[in-house]
């Protein structure tokens, strides 16, 4: 075993036995926390719960947040509520279940999830490098990240959320009339967190003209929004509207803004979410269109960097930028299996795991200033990775035939 093996070998092992004990941990303290409903270990969870179980007995959650005396005592109280269309989709993430059942249902629905993002992980760098020692690498990469760690801890559905994008990814590229369905069912799935998601939705449409994929996502959002209408006696539209008031809350709760986040210690919180959408939109669809030559897990990076950067996020959203490293590692095989440098590749990598790993896990910062500064900081090095992967993508490895991204007229 030569220098270079031996040493990627080490790093391999180190990597999977951190991201073993950051998936460890945060299961046993989703476990041991959240014993009793809303306990820290199972905060988020418990609000999904609650939220799903009011809708299932006829009570409008949203109305439950703003008139305590709604309240059942054997759901307790409501903090902070999602989407209408989340509320149905719930019925699936948590289950129609007792606060005890649930608890099992989830370690299910994130167990299958781990999996899922496991063999994204794995098979994509490894197919490209052609090495399991390369696919392990970046699955350990990706585990060891700390918005990982945060998601089991407190039953988050973004690791959720992505393996639905993992597996929107692979039903993508099969061209078929069928596998665009199935791309745009995990789409909509997804969507049960819309400021992580809704991006993605720019790579069906760019990239391979899916318009079945987009419709059946939308079907599913509309056909869930009516479903807990119907179920909450409460016309969509102001389900909707309460919804929309409620993110407007957020963007006072302490929750990161995006590119322009800065700029709330000065500008209305509001005028920043607004800039940042616009922006994120508007770059994601530039870059999609101007790189589309380029590898596919590479052009999904694009929408992934931006979800941080176009809405209000928090730590546990954070675990999108596993995608971006994902494809670093990627770019570090292939680059190296072509004969290319690739020194800074590895120091990107390196940097974006040292923030994903201590940046973010600084729960409760004492300097709110200082804080926003070092999420600021790790935003614009997240970016400024991502375009200086697609400029190096584009100028030293072959491009890819573009008839490979559409879908044929016969496969249809």
């Amino acid at each position: 075993m030569n220098y270079g093996k031996k040493a990627l070998y080490l790093v391999t092992v180190a990597m999977c036995l951190w991201a073993a004990i950051v998936v460890g941990a945060g299961l046993y303290r989703f476990w041991t926390d959240g014993a009793e409903a809303g306990g820290y270990g199972a905060y988020d969870l418990h609000m999904r719960w609650a939220e799903t179980q009011y809708a299932l007995h006829g009570i409008n959650p949203f109305l439950v947040l703003e008139d305590h005396s709604l309240e059942l005592p054997e759901i307790g109280r409501l903090r902070t509520g999602l989407c209408p269309w989340s509320m149905g989709e719930g019925a699936i993430l948590v289950g129609p279940f007792s606060w005890s059942v649930t608890r099992f249902w989830h370690m299910g629905v994130q167990a299958i999830s781990l999996i899922i993002l496991f063999v994204f992980c794995f098979r994509t760098v490894q197919r490209s490098a052609g090495g399991w020692l390369a696919g392990l690498l970046a699955a350990g990469l990706f585990f060891g990240m700390f918005p990982v760690y945060t998601c089991l801890h407190v039953g988050q559905y973004s690791l959720t959320v992505l393996a639905c994008l993992a597996g929107m990814y692979w039903c993508a590229e099969k061209h078929t009339r069928w596998h665009s369905v199935a791309a745009g069912l995990l789409f909509g799935m997804a969507l049960v967190k819309p400021h992580m998601a809704a991006l993605f939705g720019l790579y069906l449409l760019i990239l391979y003209r899916d318009w079945i994929a987009c419709l059946v996502a939308a079907c599913w959002v509309l056909s869930l929004t009516l479903l807990v209408s119907w179920r909450v006696s409460t016309p969509p539209w102001e389900l909707i509207s309460s919804m929309t008031a409620l993110a407007a809350s957020y963007t006072h709760d302490g929750y990161n803004m995006g590119l322009l986040d800065p700029l709330k210690l000065w500008v209305a919180p509001e005028l920043i979410l607004l800039l940042d959408n616009v922006i994120g939109i508007v770059a994601v669809a530039f870059l999609l269109v101007y790189y589309r030559r380029l590898s596919k897990i590479t052009l999904l990076a694009i929408p992934a960097v931006f979800t941080v950067l176009w809405a209000y996020n928090n730590k546990f959203d954070w675990a999108v930028l596993g995608l971006p490293i994902i494809a670093a590692a990627r770019l570090y095989f292939v680059g190296q299996g072509v004969g290319l440098n690739v020194s800074l590749i590895r120091y990107g990598l390196i940097g974006m795991m040292v923030i994903v790993i201590g940046a973010m896990a600084q729960e409760s910062p004492v300097n709110q200033k200082v804080a926003v500064a070092v999420q600021f900081a790790s935003r614009l090095f997240f970016l400024g990775a991502l375009l200086w992967g697609l400029r190096w993508e584009k100028m030293f490895l072959p491009p890819i035939d573009l008839s490979h991204h559409i879908r044929s007229p016969a496969a249809q």
